[in-house]
């Protein structure tokens, strides 16, 4: 499956919300299928969740994204929305899926 294919899979099924959470494990992917969502079982097969895992994050006042790692398609996709940390906490999910890839930075540090 590519990258295209994958996210059509998600927006089909609507889960761009899901994906954006932040802190999301295997844990959180089960139980929303299972217990929200009741997705499928082939959707949830198709999709590898649990081969996929977040590895990177934010959600704080100035921006809300979740870059999850699909293993077994070497797909990084990057979910996006907006959080309101300074009223009642309200996620605003702008449903935007974006593939994004891994950039090596150096970083220097002074002891």
């Amino acid at each position: 499956m590519n990258s295209k294919e994958l996210i059509k899979l998600i927006e089909d099924n609507n889960l761009q919300e899901i994906f954006c959470e932040f802190g999301m494990n295997y844990y959180t992917f089960i139980h929303f299928f299972e217990y929200e969502r009741k997705v499928d079982f082939e959707t949830f097969e198709r999709l590898k969740l649990h081969r996929a895992e977040s590895v990177d994050s934010a959600y704080n006042s100035d921006e809300l994204y979740n870059v999850v790692y699909f293993k077994d398609y070497n797909i990084y996709l990057k979910f996006t929305g907006e959080y309101d940390s300074y009223g009642s906490g309200n996620h605003n999910y702008d449903g935007s899926i974006c593939e994004v890839f891994p950039k090596e930075v150096t970083v220097i540090q002074y002891n």
